[in-house]
Formats: C-alpha cells, sequence, structure tokens
C-alpha cells in the first residue's frame, strides 16, 4: 500500500484507505467488539475496492485483501451461527420473566366469576409482546 502511495500520493482512494487501515490498527485491542471490527474492516475492503475497481493488475490489493474477506466471511458465519442461541436465550428470559405473572394470574382466575376471568385473560393475552405470546398462549391452553 506504502509504494501505491508513494507512485499517486494524490490519489484520494488510496489516501483514504490508508486512513481506514490506520484507524483499524489503532482500535484498542482488548476494548473493541467482534461487531466494531468486522465493520472496520468491512469499510477497509470496501474502500480496495474502490481502487480495484480503477487498478490495473500490476496495482492490485488482491493478495492483501484476499485473507481479509475470507476472515469476515468466516466472522459472519461464526454471526449467524450463533443468531439461533441468541433467540432462544432471550425466549427462555421472556418466559422466566413471565413465570410469576403465570402464577398470579392462576390464582385471579380461582377466585373470580366467568367475566372477570375473561377480562383477565383478554389483558393477559393483550399485554403479551412477541416474546411472551407464544408461552402465554401456551399457558392458556392448561386451563
Amino acid at each position: 500500500m506504502s509504494d501505491l502511495i508513494k507512485e499517486w500520493p494524490e490519489n484520494e482512494i488510496l489516501q483514504e484507505t490508508a486512513q481506514i487501515a490506520h484507524k483499524n490498527l489503532s482500535f484498542p485491542v482488548l476494548d473493541t467488539s467482534l461487531g466494531e471490527a468486522v465493520a472496520g474492516v468491512t469499510r477497509l475492503l470496501n474502500k480496495c475496492q474502490e481502487w480495484e475497481d480503477y487498478a490495473n493488475v500490476k496495482t492490485s490489493l488482491k493478495e492483501f485483501t484476499a485473507p481479509m474477506y475470507s476472515l469476515v466471511r468466516r466472522w459472519r458465519e461464526m454471526e449467524l451461527k450463533s443468531w439461533e442461541k441468541l433467540l432462544e436465550n432471550v425466549r427462555e428470559t421472556y418466559i422466566k420473566a413471565d413465570v410469576p405473572l403465570w402464577g398470579r394470574l392462576y390464582l385471579a382466575l380461582e377466585n373470580s366469576s366467568a367475566s372477570e376471568i375473561a377480562s383477565i385473560l383478554d389483558e393477559y393475552v393483550i399485554s403479551s409482546t412477541i416474546g411472551h405470546f407464544q408461552f402465554r398462549l401456551d399457558n392458556m391452553s392448561l386451563l
């Protein structure tokens, strides 16, 4: 990269590419999230691609960008694979938060009239978030 900048010091794409690379290298390793790192590398790759769109074979950056593309692809694959578990953890959090409410609701249903029960269940379902909805429907089927 430095050789290309020496050859074309006024080239804006090369200057911006170098700035992005330096910024990425200045990230504090222990305080930078993987998401921030991926975003930074992706910005760098996008800027390198701008250079590739105009560069000839002799001035290509492909030998430098190929490992970065591979790294970003692996990070993205890891991210996609983790979504299922992440969503399951969020669902479990919603369910755990709803269990005490279900217990109070069940006790209220034992001592209520039919119209009060209908009103309580209606409120129970209407106040449901997407995370609570299936759990609440499943609980209502137990009645």
